[in-house]
């Protein structure tokens, strides 16, 4: 039976079914037209352009302007904080200058210098830097002044020592207290000496028999001439057992009651009780 739809291709037969082939060639159209509707349907891509300078300005915005040169931008030095341990540490040298200063002006009143002005401590201290370094300061001038001092009660103490040594009739300390010693053992000596001075001259040998006399003689201060204080001397008995104390302090009424009580002791050796004849016989003394 010959084949009506078959055709001779390459020496092949081919069989081509027409019903076939028209259904693909109708599909195939079929995708091109869908494809056709969904390029359509997509909206095309818009690109943005930079705006212009002379592009309006909407109410929120900021103006440029075009002519402005925006200085280049610097990161500011990070300030390191400040911790607990500094803080505290910064208390306690605000507490030391206070205490020094307080020092130092307490050294000045008693020797009677201003070294140092007597500006206020408190907000000085501003870091731990500056702090220090004032307290430095306040440490130097407190060591000066506390040597100053240690210095004048040194020489205030011998002073007194060689003053209760001359009313009672003493040679004046030749010897040093060791002034290659450091300065606090130099006043500890002093003072030791001065104590032991004050023992002997607050006890002179006659003490009781002399404040019998007192007692029938007149007062300690009495200005009555011509016999003066609480022994009822005459220029006469003062020229000669008490000159020093007459050139330096006049007479018998300026003396406290015990160099006027030494004065008498050194009539004694040689006069005994007689100068007062009659308060001594009262006190059974002659």
């Amino acid at each position: 039976m010959a084949c009506r739809s078959c055709r001779p291709v390459g020496g092949f037969i081919l069989k081509v079914h027409v019903t076939t082939a028209a259904a693909v060639i109708a599909v195939a159209i079929l995708a091109v037209l869908v494809g056709n509707a969904v390029a359509q349907d997509t909206p095309p891509t818009v690109t943005e352009a930079a705006p212009s300078v002379s592009q309006p300005v909407g109410s929120g915005d900021i103006p440029i302007d075009p002519d402005a040169q925006v200085p280049p931008s610097h990161t500011a030095a990070a300030v390191p904080p400040v911790t607990p341990v500094q803080t505290l540490l910064l208390k306690q040298v605000a507490q030391q200058i206070t205490l020094y200063h307080r020092d130092i002006v307490r050294l000045e009143r008693q020797l009677g210098l201003r070294l140092l002005p007597l500006s206020p401590v408190h907000g000085a201290v501003t870091s731990l830097s500056a702090g220090n370094q004032l307290l430095g300061k306040l440490k130097a001038q407190s060591r000066t002044l506390h040597l100053q001092w240690l210095r004048r009660r040194i020489s205030d103490t011998l002073q007194s020592v060689q003053h209760m040594r001359l009313v009672m009739g003493l040679k004046p300390i030749v010897r040093t207290l060791a002034s290659d010693a450091a300065i606090q053992q130099q006043l500890l000596r002093a003072r030791r000496l001065k104590a032991e001075t004050y023992r002997q001259y607050s006890n002179p040998p006659h003490l009781a028999a002399f404040m019998c006399i007192h007692h029938y003689e007149g007062s300690w201060t009495d200005t009555g001439a011509p016999f003066w204080g609480g022994l009822q001397m005459n220029y006469g008995f003062m020229a000669t057992y008490g000159p020093w104390l007459l050139r330096h302090k006049g007479t018998a009424d300026h003396w406290t009651p015990m160099e006027q009580i030494w004065t008498a002791e050194k009539a004694v050796p040689s006069r005994g009780f007689y100068p007062w004849p009659n308060t001594a016989r009262f006190c059974g003394l002659i």
